[in-house]
């Protein structure tokens, strides 16, 4: 679903998945957790399923977004594909309408983008991973990691930049 021009994204509150982004006709996008910071690592068959956000021009902020956090990225084809806090952000070829999310993946690997640039978690699966220097620690189902040592018991003191940069495990429903 190539954009014919500068991409929009902006935000909607729909179904169970609380606030997330959407692109200027209201088509779901999501990230990848194999993805890398600014690096997109889905390509062939993999961006069949999972087409690129593509832009021409610099992506536009909608209702709802940080303009701060779009930029885009030149992927191996040279297209240009939108990136949100730093991720490559993508459609699922099997969203057919507005308001579809089919390719939320409980697996791990796909998800739906909050406005602060992280999955959407309908469940927020923690698991413990044993790391050689640091020891036990928690992680979320794809493996990261957070922790902030200004933090305070039941009280997140990353807000604003710290946020965008440390996207918050977000859960909806019961955990």
């Amino acid at each position: 679903m190539p954009a014919p021009m500068a991409a929009m994204v902006q935000t909607i509150q729909e179904g169970n998945l609380g606030v997330h982004l959407v692109d200027g006709d209201g088509m779901t996008l999501y990230l990848f957790t194999n993805d890398e910071r600014n690096v997109s690592n889905c390509s062939g068959g993999c961006a069949g399923a999972w087409p690129p956000l593509i832009t021409l021009g610099d992506p536009a902020a909608g209702e709802g977004v940080n303009e701060d956090r779009l930029s885009s990225i030149t992927r191996e084809d040279g297209s240009s594909q939108v990136t949100y806090n730093g991720w490559p952000l993508y459609y699922f070829v099997a969203d057919e309408k507005p308001g579809d999310a089919n390719g939320q993946d409980s697996r791990g690997i796909w998800f739906v983008v909050t406005p602060d640039g992280g999955p959407v978690q309908t469940n927020a699966v923690v698991n413990v991973l044993e790391n050689e220097t640091l020891g036990a620690m928690l992680v979320e189902a794809s493996g990261r990691t957070y922790t902030f040592t200004n933090d305070e018991r039941n009280v997140s003191n990353c807000s604003g930049g710290c946020a965008g940069a440390w996207p918050p495990l977000i859960t909806l429903g019961s955990p």
